[in-house]
């Protein structure tokens, strides 16, 4: 059946039982639900086929995920706790996969990196290295003070370096280091003379 004009309702409308309804004093249409308490209020699962856009802000409560089996991004709200390439986090922020920072990081805690590359300014509380660290630019401060304590299986300055402490198998200093306490049991390369509180060095 074709209906040439407009078709209107204006006391509301129930389809089937909870299937689709219309509530004309709120101006809400539940799918599932006959109380909508929004302006399309869904009780149940839907899927968009091509694109969903949201102009405001979106509130999820619960768990969110983007990519193949949630993966590529996932967000649970109960636990606080966002993975990336992983559906499991054990961090507030857990990545499984390489991370690339072109800018700055600020790490407030212990950090423990299988592989880390900063390309800006680092600001690191602790840090301890498991793989191959390069860093061009690294200031590590424990409360805006000199680190207490910093370790890596090689370590590249590339710029500019401040430890209170540093425990390294393989130190390459390209740039200027400034060592309180320094411990190397493997390779120690060097472009300039190291220089310490007591004196020159090499």
């Amino acid at each position: 059946m074709g209906v040439s004009k407009n078709f209107v309702v204006k006391n509301g409308i129930e389809v089937a039982t909870d299937l689709l309804y219309s509530d004309i004093p709120s101006s809400n249409v539940g799918v599932g639900t006959t109380v909508p308490t929004r302006k399309l209020d869904v009780n149940g699962n839907f899927n968009v086929v091509t694109n969903a856009r949201v102009g405001g802000i979106s509130t999820v409560e619960g768990k969110f995920g983007v990519g193949v089996g949630d993966t590529a991004l996932y967000v649970d709200t109960g636990t606080e706790r966002i993975g990336i390439n992983t559906t499991v986090p054990e961090y507030n922020l857990d990545v499984s996969g390489d991370v690339g920072i072109s800018s700055h990081l600020k790490v407030g805690g212990i950090t423990t990196s299988y592989g880390l590359r900063v390309d800006g300014d680092t600001t690191i509380n602790d840090f301890k290295a498991v793989g191959v660290s390069t860093i061009t630019n690294v200031r590590i401060e424990a409360g805006f003070t000199t680190v207490t304590y910093s370790e890596a299986q090689y370590l590249n300055v590339t710029g500019v370096a401040t430890f209170a402490q540093l425990n390294v198998t393989n130190l390459d200093v390209l740039g200027i280091a400034t060592v309180n306490n320094m411990i190397v049991s493997g390779v120690s390369t060097h472009l300039d003379n190291i220089k310490s509180k007591f004196g020159l060095i090499v």
